[in-house]
């Protein structure tokens, strides 16, 4: 299926309805490739060049933009040192922190048992799409649950997922497993926290919260460079979730309402949590729509979002939140420009990954390139001042 640059006018003009529309309905949050016959990542996206002129991208990012400023406002204001919000949540945090390591392990735990006895004779190395024809996997799956039932022992259950993770790389590309980086972290979280015994699980914790929050921008840029692989989802089992709107259109606003989300899970104060709380819905949401199947496949990040949900974040002071309005503004400014790198650094990796090099084209790894330098010579002087004002390890745990 083509895609224009602009969809109707109509839907253009109720961007804002369609983005509750999308939170509500959660149209991707099935991850499409479990469900759709066009998912595949060999095929040329749509170029850089499509993705910004579309008047749909460009009006929703603006929207965004102004969004993520409030929000960013909001955060800083409920962030404040004596609010009633803070003190909640700094209450739930302690009242969870001891019970997370055990939550994360035992849930990966079940997983992987559940997916032995789900899948059978077709087993999969970590997520539906993943099959893996090689009966040492589901052994291993199994070994991996019942090294996680126990801290000391967890560390090698650890070493399991990142063997299954990169056996998944091997038979399906590098590229594909860029859809999955919170096992990784998970995995890391689990194996510093069984060989650290819970003295650098602020370290655990913030790696956690990267890894999903990646995860997830990620999955909201794919949704706006490969927006036809939701057209089957979103005409028959979201049909009517779509209303008027063009698949084009809503696919666009999904993966603003996504990717804006999980940038505030990383970059926030008390905001991380509430975006964990908020991308929980849509997973929920979906099971029933979409199945045991769909249950079954997204059960590890909705344990990760329920721990994410739960306690502050454990990232360095510098990377969190707005202080005032000016802040504010360049918080959602940036929210922004990282969508727009998003786009151009997606499409430059899969282009790397799956075509010659003398087949690309000049002029749009140009456009790559420069969607993505902008970000990059914003980040590097900040991130080289955060790492001068925190030179004691932050991620210890407190004594």
């Amino acid at each position: 299926m083509q895609y224009s640059a602009a969809s109707p006018f109509l839907a253009r003009a109720h961007a804002p309805i369609a983005v509750l529309a999308v939170t509500s309905a959660g149209p991707a949050s099935a991850h499409v490739k479990w469900f759709s016959r066009d998912a595949d990542c060999a095929i040329p996206p749509l170029s850089p060049l499509q993705v910004i002129s579309s008047a749909d991208f460009l009006l929703l990012g603006a929207i965004s933009l102004l969004v993520m400023a409030a929000a960013a406002l909001l955060d800083s204001r409920l962030s404040r040192t004596g609010s009633q919000a803070l003190a909640f949540a700094d209450a739930l945090d302690a009242r969870s922190a001891a019970s997370l390591p055990r939550l994360l392990r035992f849930g990966l735990a079940a997983f992987f048992c559940i997916a032995v006895l789900y899948f059978g004779a077709t087993p999969v190395f970590l997520t539906p799409e993943l099959h893996a024809l090689r009966p040492w996997v589901p052994m291993l799956q199994l070994g991996i649950a019942v090294t996680l039932m126990w801290r000391p022992s967890a560390w090698l259950g650890a070493i399991g997922i990142f063997v299954l993770y990169g056996s998944a790389m091997a038979a399906y590309g590098w590229f594909h497993l860029l859809d999955y980086p919170v096992f990784l972290a998970a995995a890391a979280y689990v194996a510093i926290d069984s060989l650290g015994r819970g003295r650098y699980n602020k370290l655990a914790l913030a790696a956690l919260r990267v890894g999903t929050g990646i995860t997830l921008m990620w999955a909201g840029a794919e949704k706006w460079l490969y927006p036809w692989w939701s057209d089957e989802v979103l005409n028959q089992q979201l049909r009517g979730a779509r209303g008027e709107f063009s698949p084009a259109f809503f696919m666009a606003a999904a993966g603003w309402v996504e990717f804006c989300a999980a940038y505030a899970l990383v970059f926030g104060r008390l905001g991380a949590q509430l975006s964990a709380w908020v991308l929980l819905v849509p997973f929920l949401a979906a099971i029933p729509v979409f199945g045991v199947l769909d249950a079954i496949g997204h059960a590890p990040i909705v344990v990760v979002l329920v721990m994410l949900g739960l306690t502050r974040t454990r990232l360095p002071t510098a990377m969190q939140g707005a202080a005032d309005r000016a802040s504010a503004l360049r918080r959602g400014a940036t929210c922004t420009l990282a969508g727009l790198a998003a786009v151009g650094v997606y499409w430059g990796l899969q282009a790397l990954a799956y075509r010659r090099f003398d087949t690309i084209e000049p002029g749009l790894t140009a456009v790559a390139v420069l969607l993505a330098l902008p970000l990059l010579m914003w980040c590097l002087p900040r991130l080289s001042r955060s790492t001068c004002r925190h030179p004691a390890p932050w991620y210890r745990a407190a004594p």
